[in-house]
Formats: structure tokens, C-alpha cells, sequence
């Protein structure tokens, strides 16, 4: 009976412990539409939108993970734009 028991509750444990806890792994969403969009923090983000704003993601940043939804960025009318500029500290 304690055998069966504990053994159960082990399986419970462990089932509970492969549930995320809320918002531990909850993206940031920015909408470029808005204005220029500047990532300036480590975390996830998800990028929407239709603009001829920009996304830059500051230098020495990490951990960043970017997904783009639905994104359409057109920079054609400025001249030398970039509408992603990944920064970076190159020598």
C-alpha cells in the first residue's frame, strides 16, 4: 500500500514538474506599426505589423529570440535604411 502510494505520488510530481509555470516563457509582441521598434532587453519577442518603421536590436545584446507574424517592412523610399539592423561590436 505505501509502495503504490508513493508511487503515485512520484507520477504526479513529475507530471507537474513538466507543466511551465505562467508567463515564464511568454514573448513580448511589438507591433512595428507603431513606431521604430529598438530590443534592448534579453527575452522573446514577436514582431507584427506593416510599416516603413524599423527594428534594431541594440549591440551586445544576447538571448534575444525574434519571431516576425505577419511582418511586412518597406523601406524602399529612404535612402541607405535598413529595416533590420542586428547591432553588433565589430573591430
Amino acid at each position: 500500500m505505501k509502495k503504490g502510494f508513493l508511487s503515485l505520488f512520484l507520477v504526479c510530481c513529475l507530471m507537474l514538474s513538466l507543466i511551465p509555470a505562467a508567463n515564464s516563457y511568454a514573448a513580448t509582441d511589438l507591433d512595428v506599426s507603431a513606431d521604430n521598434v529598438v530590443i534592448s532587453a534579453s527575452r522573446d519577442y514577436v514582431i507584427i505589423g506593416s510599416t516603413t518603421n524599423t527594428i534594431t536590436v541594440n549591440p551586445g545584446i544576447t538571448g534575444v529570440n525574434i519571431t516576425l507574424n505577419n511582418l511586412s517592412i518597406d523601406v524602399s523610399a529612404t535612402d541607405a535604411a535598413c529595416a533590420f539592423d542586428i547591432g553588433c561590436k565589430c573591430a
